[in-house]
């Protein structure tokens, strides 16, 4: 058996139910992988539906919601009517629950890919999941990406990574008490300056499907 006819086989073997969690520095790449193996598992990808679903839960405006996720990474500034306030918790820390909880549910719900929001420590006690960090060593790769796809000044892509990558370590660190990108809380790791955002799809992708069969 060549080898294109082994790899056409492994692909036509039926998967168990699993997920993908894609954790990324901004402009890394980390969207893209996250939708294009979706694509290729014929599965659902997961970002702003979470925070639609969210909106229905806790009845707060998904346009609120989506500003205050943009701005601080995930809303610190909620207002406390949303929640009682018997348990003493944050509306912050009543909102992460009430998000962790959706990322659950969809995890019952089938294979998917989650993009960000702590899934891979959300998720970390159920099997089949499969958590990834995508990250660029090399700046220049990150910037250029940001110019091109969100068309940006140099000046402005600089100051956007830093700010939003600022956000998500503080994100993590604040509800999972660990370190983000630190490569032991992750299944596996990329760097895309150096190996390529295709490569990256096609080695998580390859992997997969060999670990499931």
């Amino acid at each position: 058996m060549n080898k294109e006819t082994a790899k056409t086989k492994i692909k036509d073997v039926p998967l168990q139910n699993f997920v993908i969690t894609i954790s990324r520095e901004f402009g890394s790449g980390g969207k893209y992988i996250a939708e294009q193996l979706a694509k290729r598992f014929k599965i659902k990808c997961y970002d702003k539906e979470i925070l639609q679903r969210l909106a229905k839960e806790t009845k707060i405006d998904i346009d609120t919601l989506e500003k205050l996720d943009e701005e601080s990474f995930l809303y610190d500034y909620a207002k406390t009517r949303v929640f009682d306030d018997k348990d003493g918790a944050s509306p912050s820390e009543k909102l992460f629950l009430a998000q962790s909880k959706i990322i659950e549910d969809l995890y019952h719900e089938g294979s998917c890919v989650i993009v960000g929001r702590c899934a891979e420590s959300v998720l970390s006690s159920y099997s089949n999941v499969f958590s990834i960090f995508v990250y660029a060593t090399d700046d220049e790769f990150k910037i250029k990406r940001k110019m091109k796809y969100e068309n940006l000044s140099r000046e402005e892509a600089e100051a956007k990574i830093k700010k939003i990558d600022k956000q998500r370590a503080s994100y993590y660190k604040k509800h999972t008490g660990k370190v983000w990108g630190e490569k032991r809380n992750y299944f596996l790791t990329f760097d895309t300056s150096k190996i390529g955002v295709k490569n990256a799809i096609d080695t998580i992708e390859n992997f997969i499907r060999l670990r499931l069969n």
